[in-house]
This record gives C-alpha cells, sequence and structure tokens, in this order.
C-alpha cells in the first residue's frame, strides 16, 4: 500500500538551469542524473513507462527534505510548450516547500532574482508566499505556525477512516 511521496516530477527545457536553481538557489540536494534514448537497453522500457514512442531524455533528481523532485529534459520526442501555467487550471499547479524564517528565505530569494507574485500572507495556520522558478512553475513557501504539534506539521499526519459504506 501506499507509504507516501516519493517524488513529482518536472518537464523542463532546460535541465543544467533547472537543477542549478534547485540546488545553488534553494538548496535542494543533488540526487543524481541518468539518461536514456530509443537505441539503448532502457529506451523501450522508458516508452513503456512514458507513453511516448522513441523517446530520449536526460533526467536528474534533487531532495527536498522528505521528497525528491525529479526533472526531465525530452530529447524526443519534440513537444509544444503550454501555455503559462495559472493557479487556476485544472491539474497539479505547485509544490509547496515547508520552510522556517518566511520572511528571511523571501529576502535572500529575491535578491537572487527569484520573482514572487506577491509578499508573504498570513492565513492563520500558515505564512505562505507562491513564486516562479526559471521554468514558470509556481512553487510556494509555507511556514506553519504554532508548536511543533500543529496538525500540518510534517510527520504528524493521522490517517483518517474512511467513510463507512451505506
Amino acid at each position: 500500500m501506499i507509504r507516501g511521496v516519493h517524488h513529482v516530477a518536472m518537464v523542463t527545457p532546460d535541465l543544467p538551469r533547472i537543477v542549478a536553481f534547485y540546488t545553488e538557489v534553494l538548496g535542494c540536494t543533488f540526487m543524481g542524473e541518468t539518461t536514456w534514448d530509443p537505441d539503448d537497453r532502457y529506451g523501450r522500457s522508458f516508452d513503456r513507462i512514458v507513453g511516448l514512442d522513441r523517446s530520449a531524455a536526460h533526467v536528474a533528481m534533487v531532495r527536498a527534505g522528505n521528497v525528491a523532485i525529479e526533472f526531465f529534459q525530452y530529447h524526443s520526442p519534440a513537444a509544444q510548450a503550454p501555455p503559462r501555467s495559472e493557479a487556476n487550471i485544472p491539474g497539479w499547479r505547485h509544490v509547496a516547500f515547508d520552510v522556517k524564517n518566511l520572511d528571511q528565505l523571501h529576502e535572500k530569494l529575491t535578491a537572487a532574482g527569484v520573482v514572487f507574485h506577491d509578499e508573504p500572507q498570513d492565513l492563520g495556520v500558515a505564512r505562505t508566499i507562491y513564486a516562479r522558478d526559471p521554468d514558470d512553475n509556481i512553487i510556494e513557501f509555507q511556514e506553519l505556525v504554532g508548536g511543533a504539534d500543529h496538525p500540518l506539521e510534517l510527520g504528524l499526519f493521522e490517517p483518517v477512516p474512511a467513510p463507512a459504506e451505506h
């Protein structure tokens, strides 16, 4: 059964640039990288996994605390760039990072050229802010407000019983 989230994945047109942003600017830990092409021993397997024909890609993974982020730069088949990702478009819209001292992080990232939607906002249970990575993906930085026993604190989620069937 499901134990948790291992990683999320993003496709990028520039793997070195996006990995540098997530490691050098955000401080994620580089975990490794690999490649595949249609003619190597993994090509057909990856095609079956990703549902593409004769794909080729360079992949890198970084760790952000308790979850990894995987980045794909596909070399084939060619893809059209989607429209700008907005918060209200159906589908997965952002990755949220659990942080301490949101104001200090906001100041540091602003000085590094990160573009934010606005200033940090206080939502009562958390202070949060949305930003854009170099590929224009939405990323959130969230600082929980309250003690270590906050119900949204990482690792403190309690299983919720499934609703009774009628």
